[in-house]
């Protein structure tokens, strides 16, 4: 005996989705460079000098603001800068120029420059003992150099000292010269009062440092800070015998320290991809004031990419963008003062929608006044920032999504100056799927019935909204007998790349039948059942 049924018919495509994220900050400004290798602050001219390394060409000039004042061309390669704020001069290693070069810090022009002969590719720059200090040749052995101020007397220097070389001098010791390996583990202290180098002191890994990425004298001299990969803090080391004085935690990667003048405050930075990226802690308490978290996805703080301007009234941080493959300049207002509290609170209009509904999202931000960023992070999907929306005279601000997958909303305010960060608890919103069923083949309709002749096998399509590829499908018939419907068969499917599944009914007899999908649902969506399609045979 033949039985009425379902049987499956296959149909391949494919859809995919991208998404970018978009950047956080407060007072940014793009640099005209991919990378970055040095920045000095100088509080004689106002100005904030940047590079960019061996990919860049110029130096560029900001004023404490964050204002690109110029850039100074011709700079081949420029990499580690040294100021002699007593003459007013910058040093400018140029990588792919073998030279240094002298800029007039008041004219922002370059007076001269000197080849380093026999030493290429200078990179990292320090003045101590009346000499400029430079590592070069990076990318191979490496070594370190020096040469006068005027640029006579270059001396290669051997010893200890090699490789690829950072450097640290002393606010109170002029011919104190602290160096490491960029990425290694040893610290090396040098008296260089002779225009030689005589090691005082040294430690290999002290704390347990590993990956060096900077090195910074304490405002008194008698420390030296060191921010390495790990261990996960800015460790403080006594200069004389290496001891450890003091501990400022990052989180995941340490890479960059700063000083204010006075030595009351420290700024330490990670390479921190999902966490905080800078911090400020009280020197004398050893406790945090506060931090900033520049964005998740790539906005990373570049090594060595903090200082604090002369009245720390400010901090400038350098860091990657990647939505736009260049440089971002950060001026980070009020760093040493604890930001007011500020809280978030996120309410929905709906827990739960269907597949192309609305949601409304409503903020309540307290403690402040500025813009709300409204964040999605759908499931199995990247957290996107959706639009940034102001604040009414209430705190309040809203914002319509339109989920297509199970999604967890958050609400950011992203501080101030004066007010610190808040985010709200997530929200999530659950998404029915949209399933969606039709036959094809007929010959014509009569009313909601489309027509086939008896024999045919009426096709059946089943959809469903957002694709669910590789999950089943179920079909129902149903046949009208004795006033009433009745199942007369079901059968699931897989649904093909292409969003759907496929099936024909076959062996009818003559009558009225109607058919529909069941999704049953998936991690990513809640289920749904199509309206019913409807047929008769002839």
């Amino acid at each position: 005996m033949m039985r009425r049924g379902l049987t499956a018919v296959t149909i391949a495509c494919v859809a995919a989705a991208l998404f970018s994220p978009a950047g956080l900050g407060a007072t940014r400004t793009q640099l005209p460079f991919s990378s970055y290798a040095d920045m000095i602050v100088d509080g004689g001219s106002g100005h904030v000098f940047v590079t960019g390394g061996a990919t860049a060409s110029s130096v560029a000039v900001l004023d404490f603001d964050g204002a690109l004042v110029t850039t100074i061309t011709g700079q081949q390669g420029a990499t580690g800068m040294a100021l002699d704020e007593a003459n007013g001069t910058l040093y400018v290693a140029l990588q792919n120029a073998s030279s240094i070069s002298m800029i007039d810090t008041a004219t922002l022009a370059e007076t001269g420059r000197f080849a380093t002969t026999g030493m290429s590719a200078p990179s990292r720059l320090a003045l101590a003992g009346g000499r400029v200090w430079f590592s070069y040749n990076c990318n191979n052995s490496g070594g370190v150099g020096s040469a006068a101020l005027d640029g006579t007397d270059l001396q290669t220097e051997l010893g200890s000292a090699s490789s690829c070389n950072t450097f640290a001098t002393s606010p109170t010791d002029a011919n104190a010269l602290a160096a490491a390996d960029v990425g290694g583990s040893t610290v090396f202290v040098y008296d260089v009062s002779s225009g030689s180098p005589v090691l005082t002191t040294s430690s290999f890994s002290p704390g347990g440092a590993g990956n060096i990425k900077q090195l910074r004298y304490t405002a008194d001299g008698g420390d030296i800070l060191v921010a390495s990969g790990s261990p996960y803090s800015v460790q403080a080391f006594s200069v004389a015998d290496f001891t450890l004085s003091g501990a400022y935690s990052t989180g995941p990667y340490p890479n960059s320290v700063a000083l204010t003048d006075a030595g009351d405050f420290v700024a330490a930075g990670a390479d921190a991809y999902y966490k905080p990226d800078a911090f400020v802690f009280d020197t004398a308490t050893g406790t945090e004031i506060r931090h900033w978290d520049f964005g998740a996805n790539g906005y990373t703080l570049h090594p060595g990419g903090l200082a604090f301007s002369p009245d720390a009234s400010r901090l400038f941080a350098v860091t990657e963008n990647p939505a736009t493959g260049k440089t971002d300049f950060r001026v980070l207002g009020s760093p040493t003062l604890p930001p007011a509290p500020t809280s978030m609170a996120l309410s929905l209009s709906s827990s739960k929608v269907k597949y192309a509904g609305s949601v409304k999202l409503s903020a309540k931000l307290t403690g402040s006044r500025g813009r709300i960023a409204f964040y999605a992070s759908p499931y199995l999907g990247q957290k996107t920032l959706l639009k940034r929306v102001s604040v009414d005279a209430g705190g309040k601000a809203a914002f319509t999504a339109k989920p297509t997958r199970r999604t967890t909303y958050t609400a950011e305010f992203e501080g101030d100056d004066t007010h610190a960060a808040s985010t709200s608890p997530g929200r999530v919103v659950r998404v029915h799927a949209r399933a969606t069923v039709s036959v094809s083949g007929s010959y014509g309709r009569s009313g909601k019935y489309k027509l086939f002749h008896h024999g045919a096998n009426p096709q059946v399509r089943g959809g469903v909204k957002p694709n669910q590829s590789g999950s089943l499908l179920k079909f129902v018939a149903q046949r009208y007998s004795g006033g009433s419907w009745h199942t007369t068969t079901t059968a699931s499917f897989q649904i093909q790349p292409s969003g759907s599944a496929y099936a024909a009914l076959y062996n009818t007899s003559r009558g009225k039948y109607r058919v529909r999908v069941v999704f049953s649902g998936s991690t990513i969506n809640l289920g749904d059942t199509s309206g019913w399609a409807y047929l008769r045979v002839t």
